[in-house]
């Protein structure tokens, strides 16, 4: 039987490319040393790089055929769970890759977590299942991302609403105003968390944690044993108490993940 941590970063790296790799105009490539995406989207939230191992030897060599590769595109490099860069990260910053927080893995068992109170006054959570709550979703988003509503746009007309894909969107409401969106994606017995995010307008108001607690409630229902997300924390003094704050919920700490960006437009 595998291992929860080799399961939870199988689960990361599908549903990092489950999109790409049925996407049109999306380029996937797949070699034994890494996985690469470019989408049409000028944004590293869209095109993706996953190292599956490191040859110190030959990886300069190895990231500047990277760049090319998403040419003139930012990009995110992403680095198998506990990989270590620290032989190569004079490597990464020479060609101008920055390192922007800490991002480690952490899984709840659903199986002995009770469910949450689903009734919120003047709070309303909904799956996305039309076009007009999909431009509900984005409008949350999209000034975060610009490239999110033209992106999802084309995510929906492509793959459809239907409860067969492994992914479901969600939104939620305060006195019908969107103010915080969060995905998943499903994978047999597991589901992992690709996002949560709250308008800045309506930070610091306990959104977040609301739509995680609906999530929770929402993956166990359907027969979910273990839910799996990816906290990004900008500062290491933070770790700590980031993931005292997921401990109390019922996650435990699976590993840590590299994740660089990229934001040049290639060699000159």
């Amino acid at each position: 039987m595998k291992p929860l941590s080799q399961i939870c970063e199988e689960l990361m790296v599908n549903k990092f490319f489950y999109i790409p790799k049925v996407f049109d105009k999306c380029n996937f490539l797949e070699t034994d040393e890494m996985i690469l995406a470019k989408s049409p989207y000028h944004s590293s939230l869209f095109n993706i790089c996953w190292i599956k191992k490191i040859n110190p030897i030959y990886f300069e060599n190895s990231l500047r055929h990277i760049i090319e590769f998403f040419y003139p595109k930012p990009f995110a490099l992403w680095f198998g769970m506990n990989l270590s860069t620290q032989d190569i990260e004079f490597t990464l910053n020479s060609l101008g890759f920055i390192k922007k927080n800490s991002r480690f893995n952490m899984v709840s068992d659903l199986k002995s977590i009770t469910y949450f109170d689903k009734y919120i006054e003047n709070i309303k959570i909904s799956k996305i299942t039309c076009d007009l709550e999909l431009d509900i979703f984005l409008d949350v988003i999209e000034d975060f991302e610009p490239c999110a509503r033209g992106y999802f746009k084309k995510v929906f007309r492509e793959l459809g609403y239907s409860n067969l894909q492994p992914y479901h969107f969600f939104y939620l409401n305060v006195a019908n105003e969107p103010v915080c969106i969060g995905s998943i994606y499903f994978q047999n017995n597991i589901c992992g968390i690709c996002e949560i995010f709250t308008h800045p307008n309506f930070r610091k108001k306990g959104y977040a944690r609301k739509i995680l607690n609906f999530i929770m409630n929402y993956s166990k229902e359907n027969n979910i044993n273990y839910l799996s997300l990816v906290a990004s924390v900008k500062f290491d003094l933070d770790l700590k108490s980031i993931a005292m704050k997921y401990k109390n919920l019922g996650f435990m700490e699976q590993g840590e993940y590299s994740c660089y960006e990229y934001e040049g437009s290639g060699f000159q």
